[in-house]
């Protein structure tokens, strides 16, 4: 039975795909031999792409693709009980980095899957993958940056393996760069001129990738202005800690708006939710929220510091909507009322 999706066709009960010009297939492991899907793949441009775009894209020099567009499909109710997900290309299969895959849960990011051998670097226990024939050379700072961040979250919160990063570049650098978080990869930008690499834009593309990264130590399943803030609010807190000098960056772009919401941060969720992405680059600056938790715990000399008690917070203060539980967010936190209130009062206070 086929099921029409837009640029996207699902054959149940296939077991192999044919390739079609600039079409390939996933083919995923089921009781009835295999479940296969076509998808677009795109042409990876000389100038790059906006990695939050989430399309799927090949390059012929060096040979690499990323799918990610059949998540539509793959994360349809009762996708994630399959076991593993192959692709085929001309018929062939190819490598998966990651190795066997299994399908994200509908409370999972969607997937990306890096096929091909494209150049890489190892930094500590991470992977890094580029989008050019050479590693970009004006990067390698960067990549330090992110090794002291993640591994600074890493030592203070309980988590699960972390995916490698693919490198996307960009021609045309802006604040607004995009990164996104997958469960095989996370996909990130990065300035493809070495000139136009400063200060900001060093402070921006670190945030960006330990962003997404962040989304990977949380399991619990959270409403969208949760997991946006929060994940803001990790790399912003890493930064602080293990990359001083570029920490002001983001305080100004993310901390110091973020004491002008327009709304409750739930509020904002909600028209994020619903399309508005001006409600959604406001959950970003949510962070604020968590960094006004972080700070009235230091003040109050909580042991272990807000990070040590961050993971029962974030599972334990919230109604599954997003409200808060102020008497467990209190309990949890070791704050008075007097302190937490006028935090809550602040950001979470229906208006």
């Amino acid at each position: 039975m086929d099921v029409e999706k837009p640029g996207i066709r699902a054959v149940r009960c296939s077991q192999s795909g044919e390739l079609r010009t600039g079409l390939g297939t996933i083919s995923v492991d089921s009781g009835c031999g295999a479940l296969a899907w076509e998808f677009n793949l795109q042409p990876y441009p000389a100038e790059g792409v906006m990695a939050s775009g989430q399309l799927s894209w090949h390059s012929e020099t060096p040979a690499w693709w990323i799918i990610s567009e059949g998540d539509v499909i793959l994360q349809a109710p009762g996708a994630g009980e399959a076991p593993r997900v192959s692709f085929l290309l001309d018929g062939r299969p190819l490598e998966i980095r990651a190795g066997p895959l299994r399908l994200p849960a509908l409370n999972q990011a969607p997937g990306f899957w890096l096929l091909g051998h494209p150049v890489h670097v190892d930094r500590g226990s991470f992977r890094h993958f580029f989008d050019r024939e050479t590693i970009p050379q004006h990067l390698a700072g960067l990549l330090d940056s992110h090794s002291a961040g993640i591994g600074y979250l890493l030592e203070m919160l309980p988590h699960a393996e972390l995916p490698p990063v693919f490198w996307m570049g960009l021609a045309q650098w802006q604040l607004s760069v995009g990164g996104a978080a997958g469960t095989g990869l996370v996909l990130a930008n990065y300035p493809l001129r070495a000139q136009d690499f400063d200060r900001n834009a060093h402070a921006i593309t670190l945030y960006v990738v330990l962003h997404e990264h962040a989304h990977h130590l949380f399991d619990t399943p959270v409403p969208l202005w949760i997991g946006e803030s929060l994940a803001s609010y990790l790399a912003i807190k890493a930064m602080k800690e293990t990359a001083p000098v570029l920490y002001p960056v983001v305080d100004d772009v993310f901390i110091a708006p973020g004491f002008a919401l327009e709304a409750p941060l739930s509020v904002l969720g909600g028209r994020a939710e619903a399309g508005d992405g001006k409600a959604y680059m406001q959950l970003y600056m949510g962070a604020a929220f968590w960094m006004a938790l972080d700070d009235a715990v230091g003040k109050q000399g909580v042991q272990g510091g807000f990070l040590r008690v961050l993971p029962e917070l974030v599972a334990r203060g919230f109604a599954t909507d997003g409200s808060p539980r102020p008497d467990v967010i209190a309990q949890v936190t070791r704050l008075t009322r007097k302190s937490l209130n006028p935090i809550l009062d602040r950001y979470l206070a229906p208006q």
